[in-house]
């Protein structure tokens, strides 16, 4: 399946970072975007994590979102290239 939702800007998971204490959880961070009003992109990307993820430090959350960022950037550059593609 493709994710087709907007990605968020790289500074909402910074901002997140830096107000967080970590370890936490998918949840528990998910709890505090919707309480602070976070635009939907970040809470729909958030959700893409198993519910009971957890985040062990503001690095390991960085770096996973970083990572699952570059997955979704390249699984849309195979689809255009699958769909440009001459069909046998």
């Amino acid at each position: 399946m493709t994710y087709t939702n907007q990605l968020p800007p790289a500074r909402q998971f910074l901002s997140l970072a830096q107000h967080n204490k970590f370890p936490v959880t998918r949840t528990k961070i998910l709890r505090l975007v919707k309480s602070i009003g976070s635009p939907e992109t970040v809470i729909d990307f958030l959700r893409l994590y198993p519910a009971n993820d957890t985040f062990k430090s503001r690095v390991d959350f960085m770096t996973r979102c970083k990572e699952l960022e570059m997955f979704i950037n390249q699984d849309h550059i195979m689809l255009k290239e699958i769909l440009r593609s001459p069909q046998d």
